[in-house]
């Protein structure tokens, strides 16, 4: 038992030591024209030498592996940006204390947006919060298709059906369709909002205060459109009051 301690204490230590002896500064510089600067921070990010480069243990090896890694990485990224056809030429230079990492990328022709399809049906179709979305839509005919915006653009509608009550709401359609021959790509969404909840009666689980006396608290009346601003209106109103310890409001 002595024997494999003292065996396992001394792998351990050579360990220490060889990391001790590889700690480093690593710097990054990815040239893409093509991108904003929030973009390519985007892509920085998403390199894996990037974000383990604080890691003790790193190897020379590893380190190698994640450097030429980082060129697949950075196209599959800029498909998220609308570029499909990137070439990526990568070089290092290295010193004792700095290793110094280059992305020089060509980021070729983008797929642009062609038609956009955003289609609301149901009782939620001349919603005016809805209309609004489809007004403010993040792309437009000959924008870059960017993913990021399109995934944005469909979690905004459905926090736009969840806050006005529509519960049974149903995106019936969407995708973006890509031509990568023609660097086209349509964007659809379509929309069945189902019926729009109403606000009912307001039962109160408490003790110590009247019906009556809690009504005033009440932002809305029966028969009223489900809002999640006025549900917000509410639980302020009884915080303000100071009268509750806990509050939870349960539609």
């Amino acid at each position: 038992m002595l024997k494999q301690f003292v065996i396992a204490l001394l792998i351990s230590f050579s360990l220490l030591v060889s990391l001790a002896v590889h700690a480093r500064t690593y710097t990054f510089v990815l040239d893409i024209p093509e991108l904003t600067n929030e973009e390519r921070q985007t892509v920085l990010e998403n390199i894996s030498l990037y974000r383990q480069q604080n890691s003790p243990l790193l190897t020379d090896a590893y380190v190698t592996r994640l450097y030429l890694n980082g060129k697949n990485e950075i196209k599959k990224t800029l498909e998220v940006f609308g570029f499909y056809e990137a070439k990526v030429e990568a070089a290092i230079e290295k010193t004792e204390e700095v290793w110094g990492i280059r992305y020089q990328v060509n980021a070729g022709e983008p797929v642009v947006v062609h038609n956009i399809d955003l289609d609301i049906r149901g009782e939620g179709e001349s919603d005016k919060a809805l209309l609004k979305w489809k007004q403010k839509f993040p792309l437009q005919p000959g924008d870059r298709l960017n993913h990021l915006l399109y995934e944005e653009a469909k979690r905004n509608v459905q926090n736009i059906l969840a806050d006005y009550g529509y519960f049974e709401a149903v995106l019936t359609k969407r995708q973006m369709q890509l031509s990568l021959k023609e660097h086209k790509g349509d964007v659809v969404i379509h929309v069945d909002t189902g019926p729009r909840y109403l606000f009912g009666d307001v039962t109160y689980i408490q003790e110590g205060f009247d019906s009556g006396y809690l009504k005033r608290f009440i932002p809305f009346t029966r028969g009223d459109h489900f809002s999640a601003e006025l549900m917000s209106r509410l639980h302020r109103n009884l915080s303000i009051s100071g009268e509750f310890k806990s509050i939870e409001l349960v539609p």
